[in-house]
């Protein structure tokens, strides 16, 4: 299996695999600090990269307002593409 960098952090293959998959729906289960947004970004770029989805289909869901400003922000920075992202509630 080929490594994914996003940025410049290389991803295990726990967080590889899922990216890969090229299911259009995933749930990214995972403890905190674990690198479950990285994993979500890096997905994100993959399916993107791949023509596997367009940005304008995506929906990124997170539990808090903090969490979802942040990880609107890092798949801009990775992506450069305004992704729709929200809170769960």
């Amino acid at each position: 299996m080929k490594s994914i960098k996003v940025k410049d952090i290389t991803l295990s293959k726990e967080q590889t695999l899922p990216i890969i998959n090229n299911d259009k729906i995933s749930l990214i289960i995972a403890g905190a600090g674990s690198g479950q947004t990285l994993t979500i970004v890096g997905k994100i770029k993959y399916m993107i990269d791949n023509d596997i989805i367009k940005p304008e289909e995506i929906c990124a869901i997170t539990y808090t307002n903090k969490a979802t400003k942040s990880m609107k922000e890092k798949i801009f920075d990775v992506t450069k593409c305004d992704i729709d992202t929200f809170t769960f509630h």
